[in-house]
């Protein structure tokens, strides 16, 4: 397959190193995930282009891979206290998480038009 068919590496990698409580550099950087949900639509789109007739495999396994991810944030969440009692790392993974499910769901919803568009 194509080298950008793993494209959602670096928001596996930081979705598995906010799950473990493990503070990540590119998370206190408030442009780089707006950065990287555009690259990776950018490169979807050519990818679509690149696939033609198979697209929608590959569209479908993009919407699988994001919804493990939203999956695993909300196991992260779930496993959290209540707000009010968050404290220091409980609180970095409550804000973070919550950051990259809104990232997660953009990227959804972006993949789930874009298929949604191929099957007409």
């Amino acid at each position: 397959m194509l080298a950008s068919y793993n494209e959602l590496g670096p928001l596996t990698y930081l979705v598995g190193q906010v799950a473990i409580s493990a503070p990540v550099i590119q998370l206190s950087d408030e442009s780089f995930l707006p950065s990287e949900v555009e690259r990776i639509k950018r490169r979807a789109i050519q990818d679509v282009e690149v696939f033609a007739d198979d697209c929608k495999f590959y569209l479908r396994d993009n919407i699988k891979s994001i919804n493990h991810l939203i999956i695993s944030i909300y196991e992260v969440l779930f496993r959290l206290p209540e707000l009010r009692y968050l404290h220091g790392l409980q609180r970095y993974q409550y804000e973070h998480c919550n950051k990259l499910k809104e990232v997660l769901y953009d990227l959804q919803r972006f993949f789930v038009q874009m298929l949604a568009s191929r099957s007409l």
